[in-house]
């Protein structure tokens, strides 16, 4: 069993009052000590929370304001520190575990103190640090994606063997890692591509702060293809908001992804909505509000089935995590006999292959957003419109989002040509 804490040692108190903040490690009972770097007087350390607080016993006033506030800024600096240090302990750990490596005090010692010297060239540090320095500016779903990367990145170079360095990145790492993507994890080729658009957003990163990166990544192909794109028509969505669910849990997420088919709003604004973002219109009201994804405003009129949800609700939907909300509405379009079957290729580098699913099995959070732009545009909005009710660009929005269906292409022609 290993344990990673951060703590003080009271009899090494200099003549000042101070006394080392200390990582402590350890393994089968046998602990490790490492310096931190960091000295505090013992009353300002907390050791339920492992942080440091001067402010404790003080109160704020017009005298001591700015030394306060100096204070603060000190311990917030050192708390930090502290915090990466032992992110970084907790982290050898978790890789030595991954490789199947027993993580002895000798081995995290040296690992860690070869890494507090020279971990700025280490690739894998470098990513962890970069995924925890995004997690202020990048969405939920985009920082998984970095860190599904990295995963990746270790699981291969696990399975090769070797070093990984930032001189590594040539074609040859290119060629096997997305063979590997391919042949071992059986990915497809818009999969794969974004795995290697986060390794190069993040190797560009690692450039533009002055690291030495080999050049050659630039050159990496990012993989795309234009999929197929799931959507409801409107005599399955009739079908889904007529359903009579059984149970409250199958009821809300029907409400919810019925709404989402409606107003075509992302799950991460959902959370977000509510009568604050209704402002009146001529004839009807609209909802108003940033994209938490894009940070562009999203302007969507509510019709009556989406305003009746909001009211059912009290302008406050019940949302759940994104993974059980997708969990959810594929049992819920199961048991509405959402059943049509939809043909899907399946291209993994050059091999290319179909399968045949019921449309149920495709349904996410992802496919309300395509019926409520795919129905919009086929009743005849503009899709300038479109673009400036969801936020997104006339390109996305065609190439990502607008699907069509035989029965419907069938009806344009019977009306252009008078069939």
């Amino acid at each position: 069993m290993a344990t990673v804490k951060l703590i003080i040692r009271k009899r090494k108190i200099n003549k000042w009052g101070d006394t080392p903040v200390f990582l402590q490690y350890v393994y089968n009972s046998k602990p490790t000590l490492f310096s931190t770097g960091v000295k505090v007087k013992p009353k300002i350390w907390n050791r339920n929370t492992e942080t440091i607080n001067s402010l404790q016993g003080n109160k704020k006033n017009k005298i001591n304001e700015d030394l306060i506030n100096e204070l603060s800024k000190e311990d917030q600096k050192n708390n930090a520190l502290l915090k990466t240090k032992k992110s970084q302990l907790n982290q050898i750990i978790t890789d030595l575990n991954f490789q199947n490596e027993i993580p002895t005090n000798e081995k995290v010692a040296a690992i860690f103190r070869e890494g507090s010297n020279g971990n700025k060239d280490d690739f894998f540090w470098l990513f962890e640090n970069y995924i925890k320095e995004q997690k202020s500016q990048k969405s939920v779903n985009t920082i998984k994606g970095y860190q599904s990367s990295l995963n990746l990145v270790k699981e291969y170079k696990k399975k090769i063997g070797g070093s990984l360095n930032l001189q590594s990145f040539d074609n040859s790492f290119y060629t096997n890692f997305i063979t590997f993507l391919f042949e071992n994890k059986k990915q497809t080729n818009n999969t794969v591509g974004k795995y290697i658009k986060n390794l190069k957003a993040f190797l560009h990163s690692l450039e533009k702060d002055g690291h030495k990166v080999n050049a050659m990544y630039r050159s990496y192909k990012v993989l795309r293809e234009k999929k197929k794109i799931i959507y409801l028509s409107q005599s399955e969505l009739q079908i889904l908001q007529e359903f009579n669910c059984q149970n409250i849990r199958l009821a809300n997420v029907r409400d919810l992804f019925v709404f989402v088919c409606n107003t075509g709003l992302r799950i991460s604004d959902l959370k977000r909505l509510n009568e604050a973002h209704i402002y009146p219109g001529k004839k009807i009201n609209w909802i108003r509000m940033t994209a938490y994804k894009t940070g562009k405003e999203i302007k969507v009129p509510l019709n009556k089935v989406a305003l009746d949800i909001l009211t059912k609700h009290s302008y406050s939907l019940p949302v759940i995590s994104e993974q059980k909300y997708n969990e959810y509405i594929k049992e819920l379009c199961k048991a509405a006999k959402i059943k049509k079957k939809v043909e899907i290729s399946l291209n993994r580098g050059g091999k290319k292959e179909y399968k045949t699913f019921f449309k149920h099995e495709l349904i996410t959070s992802h496919i309300g957003v395509s019926t409520f732009i795919t129905h919009c545009l086929e009743k005849g909005i503009k899709p300038k419109s479109v673009a400036e009710m969801t936020g997104k660009s006339l390109k996305v929005i065609m190439d990502h989002y607008y699907g069509i269906e035989d029965d419907f292409i069938e009806d344009e022609i019977i009306k252009a040509f008078n069939l």
